[in-house]
């Protein structure tokens, strides 16, 4: 029993491995939740744009900012942990 009591961890440990780069990652890009949170709740509070094109603008370019400020972050956090 002693002698595959370790062979159990093996698949364990091998997934918390390998699987730490994509929670580094993600754990990193939170901010850019909060960062499409706030563009919204400004969007709905706040602006009044009288257009379609001027909502289609504005929400395009909050989409790409949220998508550059999650990679970013992303990959900050995970070369931060990677170089720890």
């Amino acid at each position: 029993m002693g002698l595959l009591f370790p062979y159990g961890f093996v698949p364990v440990t091998h997934a918390l491995v390998t699987r730490w780069h994509w929670r580094a990652f993600v754990t990193g890009g939170g901010s850019a939740f909060w960062l499409l949170a706030y563009g919204l709740f400004y969007w709905v509070s706040r602006l009044s744009l009288d257009s379609f094109s001027s909502v289609v603008l504005y929400l395009g370019y909050l989409f790409l900012l949220v998508i550059l400020d999650f990679l970013v972050t992303g990959q900050l956090s995970r070369l931060v942990l990677l170089f720890h």
